[in-house]
């Protein structure tokens, strides 16, 4: 993609866009929408589309990964495609928890185990707490889930994930989270 047209796609200008677009047609529209929909510039993805845009197939893993829930409904309904399990992974290692739902409810691609491993990795108990409430993973190795939260110092989550959940707490969560600094 051009920066001139990378520029005007960052900063949110459709009519930027537009003018660039008309120059040069398709020659980096693949790119441009999918810079789009991670920025969560809903208006750029649908006249990029309605233009003639290909996507490469990662735009809606993107919209995904950043919590752009509006961006990933509409790409479902007008393009149904350029996403993978990889788009509900990220939206759930970020925790963006309606976007991380809405995926596992609408879409065809399998959510992964790994979702919620990712998510306690980054503290996003909000997102392991509705998999545990919602049985969504059978097969979630609690010991990993453990070790994966305390190891990366995500205490309150840990204390979430001991009380929730049918576990007994591995010594060796602790110390991963004394190792890397974790306890007071």
């Amino acid at each position: 993609m051009s920066a001139e047209l990378l520029d005007a796609v960052n900063d949110g200008k459709l009519d930027g866009v537009i003018s660039i677009f008309k120059k040069h047609v398709s020659d980096f529209a693949c790119s441009a929408i999918e810079q789009a929909a991670e920025d969560g510039n809903l208006d750029i993805v649908i006249w990029l589309h309605e233009h003639g845009a290909i996507d490469c197939g990662e735009a809606m893993n993107k919209a995904a990964g950043n919590g752009h829930l509006n961006v990933v409904q509409w790409m479902h309904v007008n393009k149904n495609k350029g996403c993978t399990s990889n788009g509900a992974f990220m939206a759930a290692k970020n925790g963006h928890l309606e976007t991380f739902k809405w995926m596992h409810e609408n879409r065809h691609e399998e959510v992964s185990v790994l979702s919620v491993y990712a998510a306690a990795s980054n503290g996003h108990i909000n997102v392991v707490e509705w998999c545990v409430n919602n049985e969504l993973f059978d097969g979630i190795d609690v010991t990993d889930l453990v070790n994966y939260t305390a190891a990366n110092g995500h205490l309150d989550a840990l204390i979430w994930i001991l009380k929730n959940v049918d576990v007994s707490c591995p010594q060796h969560a602790f110390i991963e989270a004394i190792r890397n600094n974790h306890v007071k």
